[in-house]
């Protein structure tokens, strides 16, 4: 019924893989994305091909500075997605905020687009179409959303009063969300 106003910046994350290259200086690696599998940024075709804009576009930067594409395609949790890009299970990420912490481990894109996290419930609530987060903490509402991810430091707070207040159902990745 209404959004959520912190605006999530999204960034696409590289690894370590490319220290020191310099923009002349071509790809001859194989790097593995990770993608989480969620229209419309990436998804899988009718033919099961990888498709959507956050996942062509990786692809096509990356095919144009010379690096061949491996799709990872495994659904985790999105901490364990960050845990295993620091390990180096695969090489680039897309959707990713930056964050300090996540600075320490790896490079970020300037972002490539801002997204507005928004807020929608039912039709019979009738909640104002100015309706968010805080109003859902004070009318004592229940909410789903994500186990993990930066969405700003007011939503973090918001998450973790609702999680205490046994008021957060949240999901683990991009296909249980949609089931929920």
């Amino acid at each position: 019924a209404g959004k959520f106003s912190q605006i999530a910046s999204i960034l696409f994350v590289i690894l370590f893989s490319l220290i020191g290259k310099t923009a002349e200086i071509r790809c001859d690696k194989t790097l593995t994305v990770h993608l989480d599998l969620h229209a419309p940024s990436a998804y899988l075709d009718n033919n099961g091909q990888v498709a959507g804009m956050d996942a062509m576009l990786a692809q096509r930067i990356l095919t144009q500075a010379g690096c061949q594409v491996n799709w990872h395609l495994y659904p985790m949790t999105g901490k364990r997605i960050l845990r295993s890009l620091q390990q180096g299970e695969f090489d680039v990420m897309i959707r990713a905020s930056k964050t300090v912490q996540r600075r320490e481990y790896a490079y970020f894109s300037d972002p490539y687009r801002d997204e507005v996290v928004g807020l929608f419930s039912r039709k019979q609530l009738k909640l104002s179409s100015t309706f968010n987060m805080v109003d859902a903490l004070e009318q004592n509402l229940s909410m789903i959303g994500p186990v993990s991810g930066w969405y700003g430091d007011e939503f973090e707070m918001l998450r973790t009063k609702l999680k205490q207040d046994s008021r957060y159902t949240a999901y683990p990745d991009a296909k249980r969300a949609t089931e929920l």
